[in-house]
């Protein structure tokens, strides 16, 4: 298709020089909006021939819900003779994908003589569009991280000074505090800031894996050792969640591991089964099938929906409602980085009301050692620290 017969011939040809070098689709229309010229970009962005294409033919391009849009926006430019401009998609037809273009129309003149052209450009903008949502997201990401952070940490701390207040109070009055009543304060105390501890140690983690500092420490390690040392430190505390926490391991399972990282998972998934199965039992299996160790942690509480399995691994994620249970929603992400780092894989089984089975497969022997930073940098790009 050529520029149209009367603009001056040097200028029209300067024009479709031009045109035919940029990489972006260039298009002319009549001063009535019938568009008379198309660059060869064009022919090769859309598939669209010559023929297709003149008058209104480059509409059938045109996403379904921006049509309606564009043609108004388009015949509202010709009619008032304004600059056109505006965002809308239409189909590639490399892939079949409708992209974001932006697109902009001046009115021009060629020569002294000539009548006024439409002169517009198509600009491929969808990268950037895409960059925009994420960034989006990523803000959005932090600002509810960030109010999340804030409620947590602030529950712990009241009760704390709460404590510290009634404790300093009986202390001015020189008050008698029987023994089993300071007793009890202390493990009050004790118990806040415990979770004080874990809630930071979190955020700590965020921040190491996002900074690529956190390292393995591979070692002989036995899975059973590692298993009973952590269920006797949260027995206290699941015994408060009215959970009994019963472990079965037959046999030692020996490995090539980082002990305090599977403590952590370990940590990590009896949280999540204390919290979403309050009152009743948990069991904790470690059991080996030939080269590979299974760490098992099973829960009786109000289970995931299938659905929702592969969504609680991610950062920020929770199993329900943040009302009724707290947390970071960073547990079972900084429990699958680890395992995936280590080697392993963890999966979850469950359906709604019939609680969650958590299942932790590694590697018995790693044959090399493995750093956390370079094993999961890509999924950690972005968190916040």
């Amino acid at each position: 298709m050529q520029l149209p017969s009367d603009l001056p011939r040097t200028s029209g040809a300067s024009i479709q020089t031009l045109a035919e070098a940029l990489p972006h689709i260039v298009w002319t229309a009549d001063a009535r909006g019938d568009v008379n010229y198309f660059n060869r970009r064009w022919t090769e962005y859309t598939g669209l021939t010559i023929a297709q294409t003149r008058r209104h033919g480059w509409e059938r391009v045109l996403h379904p819900d921006d049509r309606p849009v564009i043609i108004r926006r388009w015949r509202e430019a010709v009619r008032i003779g304004e600059s056109y401009e505006i965002e809308y998609r239409f189909r590639r037809a490399s892939d079949g994908t409708y992209r974001w273009h932006l697109g902009r129309a001046l009115l021009v003149a060629a020569g002294a003589e000539a009548p006024v052209t439409w002169l517009g450009t198509c600009t491929d903008i969808e990268d950037v569009k895409r960059l925009q949502v994420e960034l989006q997201e990523a803000v959005h990401l932090r600002e509810n991280f960030v109010s999340v952070a804030s409620h947590e940490l602030r529950t712990p701390l009241t009760a704390l000074r709460l404590q510290l207040a009634l404790l300093q109070r009986a202390l001015a009055r020189h008050e008698n505090i029987e023994s089993s009543v300071l007793h009890r304060q202390v493990a009050r105390l004790s118990a806040q800031e415990a979770r004080l501890s874990r809630l930071v140690d979190s955020l700590l983690d965020v921040s190491r894996l996002t900074a690529g500092k956190l390292q393995l420490q591979l070692d002989e390690v036995n899975l059973v050792t590692v298993a009973r040392d952590v269920v006797d430190r949260v027995r206290e505390e699941a015994s408060q969640a009215g959970c009994v926490i019963d472990l079965v391991a037959l046999e030692p399972v020996v490995g090539e591991w980082d002990a305090l990282r599977l403590e952590q998972v370990l940590t990590n998934l009896l949280a999540n089964a204390m919290k979403y199965g309050a009152g009743r039992p948990i069991e904790v299996v470690v059991i080996r099938h030939g080269s590979t160790a299974e760490l098992r942690v099973r829960d009786h509480g109000i289970g995931i929906d299938p659905s929702q399995h592969g969504r609680i691994f991610e950062r920020f994620e929770r199993i329900a409602a943040t009302s009724h249970f707290g947390g970071f929603g960073l547990g079972l992400w900084i429990a699958r980085e680890i395992v995936q780092a280590l080697g392993g894989s963890i999966r979850v089984e469950s359906t709604l009301g019939d609680g969650a089975c958590f299942a932790v497969l590694l590697p018995i022997r790693s044959g090399h050692r493995v750093r956390l930073d370079t094993a999961i940098n890509d999924a950690l790009d972005g968190a916040p620290t």
